[in-house]
């Protein structure tokens, strides 16, 4: 199964740097170059030194060591980090990496790692859909892919979510690590699509002025995501204050949106690159917003309601009505 690759790997690893020694190894300074090390070169211990940014980390998933995979321009590679300290990374951290390569369980891996961030980064727009067999190939190791499938399972267990599932030509499971408020029960038997570092259920944008400064108020409600919906990369959907933020069926959302808590989007609705919908807005079905309109908060927009790019949408907008500039008109 995938999701074996992402815990069973390498064992924990210290986070401390073997220095070479004078005349020793060349120094690896991407990641495909170690990556397409032999077993018994990467078992040599060559030197790492790369910038890469962070696809995916979790502390969590195995108590020996946590997992974390690194992408530069020429490929990505696993980081063979400990549990602990849990560090202050996230996917999209730009970090400068030192360590040394290891043969690891399912292809080369960097060792006794050493990792400092240096700034942000993004991780990439597009990824390659790909096949239970190409994967069984062993050529995606660590890569960053996008799969497709119906789900038919899922398992929470402390920080982690197991995600059963069977795509075109068989069964998968995928591990990652669970989103506060999130309902996951409600992808059973949905058909799903997810792209990377999409973020479902992330706490929702509420304070109250108390006492001359901000207080956080807390959101403790739940994100909701129907069937055949298409999450891009880099979208951020928030939990609700109370009740629920939904994504109806059907609907397809590109990359780099904004959905606020509360928010109820319908069915088969389309959200282009770069919108914003503020806290509390309903968004009937058949809804098309054009790349970076903005909606603000606590409004209705009707059933088949189209708006052009960058509209600025501040009121109620009656069904079937087509809107551009701003405000709307």
């Amino acid at each position: 199964m995938v999701a074996f690759a992402l815990w069973l790997i390498c064992g924990a690893a210290s986070s401390q740097t073997e220095a070479p020694q004078p005349g020793a190894l060349p120094i690896l300074t991407t990641a495909q170059s170690v990556h397409s090390l032999p077993p018994k070169e990467a078992g040599r211990h060559y030197p790492v030194h790369l910038l890469a940014v962070v696809t995916y980390y979790d502390p969590y998933i195995d108590p020996r060591h946590g997992a974390l995979f690194v992408q530069d321009a020429t490929g990505a590679v696993f980081v063979a980090v400990s549990a602990r300290p849990i560090l202050p990374i996230h996917a999209g951290s730009l970090v400068d990496l030192t360590g040394v390569s290891g043969p690891g369980d399912f292809g080369p891996v960097i060792a006794r790692p050493r990792v400092l961030v240096v700034g942000e980064s993004h991780v990439p727009a597009e990824a390659p859909r790909v096949s239970m067999a190409h994967l069984l190939t062993g050529v995606e190791d660590a890569q960053w892919v996008e799969v497709e499938g119906l789900v038919h399972s899922v398992v929470e267990s402390g920080s982690n979510v197991t995600i059963g599932m069977m795509i075109s030509d068989g069964p998968l499971t995928a591990i990652t690590v669970k989103e506060n408020g999130v309902d996951y029960s409600k992808l059973v038997d949905a058909k799903v699509r997810i792209h990377g570092n999409a973020v479902i259920g992330s706490d929702g944008f509420g304070y109250e002025f108390v006492g001359g400064r901000h207080e956080k108020v807390p959101q403790i409600g739940k994100t909701v995501i129907e069937d055949d919906v298409e999450i891009g990369a880099g979208t951020t959907i928030d939990r609700a204050r109370f009740g629920r933020t939904v994504v109806g069926e059907g609907t397809k959302i590109d990359n780099l949106v904004q959905i606020g808590h509360n928010v109820i989007i319908g069915r088969h609705c389309i959200l282009c690159a770069q919108v914003g919908i503020s806290g509390s807005v309903v968004i009937e079905d058949y809804v098309v917003l054009a790349g970076q309109v903005g909606v603000g908060g606590h409004i209705t927009i009707g059933r088949g309601v189209k708006a052009a790019g960058q509209t600025g949408i501040t009121s109620d907008l009656p069904a079937a009505s087509s809107v551009f500039g701003t405000p709307a008109v």
